[in-house]
């Protein structure tokens, strides 16, 4: 649009009526895409998936009950699946992934993901848990 206007001044003023029409048309066509927001190319925000959210709740739940290998497949898949999930879904799914590893003595695994699970009192333990064992 900043292009469009002095090209028509130009136009007009060498009396080139026709590349000043072509160019107003130009100019209302940009116009008309910014208000309608088309064009836009700024990724949105997703909403978070209610698969994802069912998943990581399933696996809280399973976690709660004792069944660790349930909550660390659960988490497994909600974790290679491609769907949104929320920052906060995304961190609980990391703590029952990290705790149910370490309670599975899978410790290799579970340090990686220590890394990356919140800072909840469960967490510290189970760090300083891993830490021992080395």
């Amino acid at each position: 649009m900043g292009v469009a206007i002095p090209l028509g001044i130009l136009a007009l003023v060498n009396k080139w009526y026709i590349g000043a029409i072509l160019v107003a048309f130009i100019a209302m066509d940009n116009y008309n895409m910014m208000r309608s927001g088309e064009g836009n190319d700024r990724p949105q925000k997703k909403a978070e998936s209610a698969y994802m959210r069912e998943l990581v709740s399933e696996a809280a739940e399973a976690f709660g009950s004792g069944d660790f290998r349930e909550a660390y497949r659960l988490c497994h898949l909600a974790r290679s699946t491609k769907e949104t999930m929320a920052p906060k879904t995304q961190q609980r799914m990391w703590e029952i992934l990290a705790l149910s590893a370490v309670e599975l003595g899978e410790i290799e695994e579970a340090r990686g993901w220590l890394k990356r699970a919140p800072d909840t009192p469960a967490v510290v333990d189970a760090r300083s848990k891993v830490a021992s064992l080395t």
